[in-house]
């Protein structure tokens, strides 16, 4: 990641925003972090998990933080965040 970071910063005038997927994709050589909370999942890896293994590198690296919550809703069809996350989305009724 840190290789991907570096070879776009050299090439756009933009700041780069990771939003990692995984612990491995992050990068002090960032300008700021997407840092994901998936709250209505039930895969406690996801919940919390992720945070806390990399929680003492990200405190001490020197980018921004935007901590985001991420709810999984109900569309009425399947999708990829469900599958990967293990996780059934939050029925859509219950935000009416």
């Amino acid at each position: 990641m840190e290789r991907v970071v570096e070879i776009f910063s050299g090439r756009i005038s933009i700041p780069i925003v990771l939003f990692p997927g995984d612990v491995y994709q992050i990068s002090e050589k960032a300008d700021a972090l997407l840092y994901l909370s998936v709250l209505s999942g039930r895969n406690p890896d996801y919940l919390i998990g992720q945070h806390t293994r990399t929680a003492k590198e990200i405190s001490e690296m020197d980018i921004e933080i935007i901590p985001t919550a991420y709810l999984l809703i109900d569309g009425g069809n399947s999708s990829a965040v469900a599958y990967v996350r293990q996780t059934a989305p939050m029925p859509s009724n219950q935000f009416n």
